[in-house]
């Protein structure tokens, strides 16, 4: 007898996060920031990537995904300030439990924000951070 496991994607945590994000920041001090998956085309003065690189299931429904978190500026300065928004912006997401629609919860901080220059984007300063947080799968 063949047995077929139910399989429950999980939530695409990048677009979570970029989604999350960028409805955050037109209500903090760096309102026209944005996030996204790359380096934005035209590049702004200010602007996070964001980067899945691992993580894993904890179970049926709920998943830890690993994220990188590259903050860009100016200067360094500028660089650790994005840095240190996003972060809390995490925090507080998980505090509150939701990112937008999906289910989040314990967060941690994998590595602390670190000035990390970007050979590929040399007009910016970048820090880079990472962090794991759980999500649940939608509807579940």
């Amino acid at each position: 007898m063949l047995v077929v496991a139910e399989f429950i994607p999980e939530p695409d945590a990048e677009a979570v996060i970029v989604a999350y994000l960028n409805a955050q920041f037109p209500s903090t001090s760096l309102p026209t920031l944005k996030a996204s998956t790359k380096v934005p085309a035209t590049r702004p003065a200010r602007f996070v990537i964001i980067r899945k690189v691992g993580g894993f299931r904890r179970n049926l429904v709920s998943f830890r995904p690993r994220f990188v978190v590259e903050s860009y500026g100016p200067n360094e300065a500028a660089a650790a300030a994005v840095a240190s928004l996003v972060g809390a912006l995490l925090w507080q997401a998980a505090t509150d439990g939701a990112m937008g629609s999906t289910v989040v919860g314990d967060l941690n901080t994998v590595s602390l924000p670190q000035n990390l220059p970007d050979p590929a984007v040399t007009s910016a300063s970048r820090y880079s951070s990472s962090y794991e947080l759980d999500m649940r799968s939608y509807g579940a």
